[in-house]
């Protein structure tokens, strides 16, 4: 298990995923609404932050590198002892901020990335748990 900053091998834990970094923290959350109108936002914007297609994936997350927007990246949601059963993709569609402080926030309290409100619905659904503005621990692939 991997704790805090730390790092291993993603091979360790799922050889597909070879020569790519796993990293274990919190994954926090938007609310409801709120990634569908950034979505929206980034596929009108021109520059190097514009989203230019949505591939086909689990769901959509907010990450600390506004470099890698428009890339997916995998995560796998933990509840206490109880895994998620599998690895899902998400799209990267925001970023945190150095003007209003997020950075700061994620990298004090190890927010790993944040999810839409949907995929917070579904995880809970999984674990039998109401997850909406709670903590879930969690690995990302990136």
């Amino acid at each position: 298990m991997i704790f805090g900053n730390s790092t291993v091998e993603a091979k360790e834990i799922n050889p597909e995923f070879s020569g790519e970094i796993a990293r274990y923290g919190i994954i926090s959350q938007y609310d409801y609404g709120v990634m569908e109108q950034v979505i929206r936002n980034r596929l009108r914007m021109s520059g190097p932050y514009a989203l230019r297609d949505i591939p086909e994936v689990d769901g959509y997350i907010a990450h600390s590198d506004r470099n890698r927007i428009g890339e997916v990246v995998w995560i796998r949601p933990q509840v206490g002892m109880a895994e998620y059963p599998v690895y899902e993709s998400f799209l990267i569609v925001d970023c945190c901020s150095y003007q209003d402080g997020s950075c700061g926030w994620m990298k004090r309290n190890n927010i790993l990335a944040e999810v839409d409100a949907e995929t917070i619905q579904r995880w809970g659904d999984y674990f039998d748990i109401n997850l909406y503005h709670r903590a879930v621990y969690g690995t990302i692939i990136d």
